[in-house]
């Protein structure tokens, strides 16, 4: 995007997206005003404090951690919080059992041989190993073939039995969808791929080192994910920006000059503001609906009907220092409602009060 000096930019959605494409453009000596729906910076990735007679505790929406294999985006992020950047030690377990029955067993996630292997008969881990080895001699041998579906991209990597055993099952946990109607994108933006040669060297000497394409380590606040958008809020506010908290987008008009009559309601009233341009990073249905009905927006936005996967997030107050050593353990099996927990205080010790 070329914008001028002086613009007034308005970027409709107050998340991590529009936070920092605001503060970038802040940077840039725009004139920049946020709007946000809710009551606090963030969106989804806000945290949350919860006070007790026994300190307070502090809570990420889900839990979000920051890493990123592009160095200038880790650099970014780390000039802007400073020394309150943890670097945590990423571990991560599955408990795989017979469809979440007694009796299963914690193994390492990215999955590795041979532990992921130790808790099927014999039989068994002899199928995943050998259908892991042949999906990837086939991949090797045959590697133009598209990758179409979350399935196949795992199949041809992974090999079917392992993917019926702890893909498939988590992944429609997760999405309420069949992997054949996900993207193979999404599995590859998300999915470890150690190469045969790394699984193999892992099955022999069980103490080699991960291998280098598995994170190790990510970034973390040391006050909950939260601290980065609102770290951001305040760069905004600091260099003349505008964050407008609690006010919903209602009309978005296009005026023959080339701005916008922006109108946004506050709870107490609507107001209009003027925008030489807007940035959107609130859903896409919503903002066809601000859109004007002649400009074919409403009817768009009628027939954009998107599905969205609700989630309920449990949180626990558990007297005790620690319960495992996990950044994330995820619960594959279908007859288990959870699909994965963490425990905040792994990631920093100031989310919790001492002792829980």
């Amino acid at each position: 995007m070329i914008s001028k000096p002086n613009e007034h930019i308005i970027l409709l959605g107050g998340g991590v997206a529009g936070l920092a494409t605001g503060l970038e453009l802040a940077r840039r000596g725009r004139q920049v005003t946020v709007i946000e729906k809710g009551p606090v910076a963030g969106g989804l990735a806000q945290t949350f404090e919860y006070e007790t007679s026994a300190g307070v505790f502090r809570f990420d929406i889900g839990g979000h951690r920051f890493h990123s294999h592009k160095p200038e985006i880790i650099g970014w992020v780390k000039d802007l919080m400073g020394a309150d950047l943890l670097h945590v030690p990423r571990i991560s377990r599955i408990y795989l059992s017979n469809d979440g029955k007694a009796g299963g067993k914690f193994v390492d996630y990215p999955l590795q041989f041979p532990g992921a292997l130790s808790i099927f008969s014999p039989g068994q881990a002899a199928r995943i190993l050998s259908s892991y080895a042949a999906a990837t001699v086939r991949n090797r041998l045959d590697g133009s073939a598209p990758d179409v579906s979350f399935e196949d991209w795992v199949v041809r990597r992974f090999g079917r039995a392992l993917y019926e055993v702890y893909f498939e099952p988590y992944t429609e946990k997760v999405w309420g969808i069949s992997c054949q109607e996900l993207s193979a994108d999404w599995a590859a933006q998300r999915i470890s791929l150690p190469s045969l040669s790394e699984a193999v060297k892992r099955a022999i000497s069980p103490g080699a080192a991960p291998p280098a394409t598995i994170i190790s380590h990510f970034w973390y606040p040391r006050l909950g994910f939260g601290m980065i958008p609102d770290r951001m809020k305040s760069e905004i506010e600091r260099l003349g920006g505008q964050v407008i908290l609690g006010a919903g987008v209602t009309n978005v008009v296009p005026q023959e000059d080339g701005g916008f009559i922006v109108t946004v309601d506050d709870g107490v009233g609507q107001h209009q503001l003027n925008a030489d341009r807007v940035i959107s990073s609130i859903p896409m249905n919503f903002l066809l609906a601000s859109l004007p009905a002649d400009s074919g927006s409403r009817a768009v936005a009628e027939n954009f009907k998107l599905r969205y996967r609700d989630i309920i997030l449990i949180y626990l107050a558990i007297k005790a220092s620690q319960v495992s050593s996990d950044s994330w353990t995820y619960f594959p099996g279908r007859s288990l409602l959870v699909g994965r927990t963490h425990e905040p205080r792994n990631w920093s010790p100031l989310m919790t009060p001492d002792g829980y």
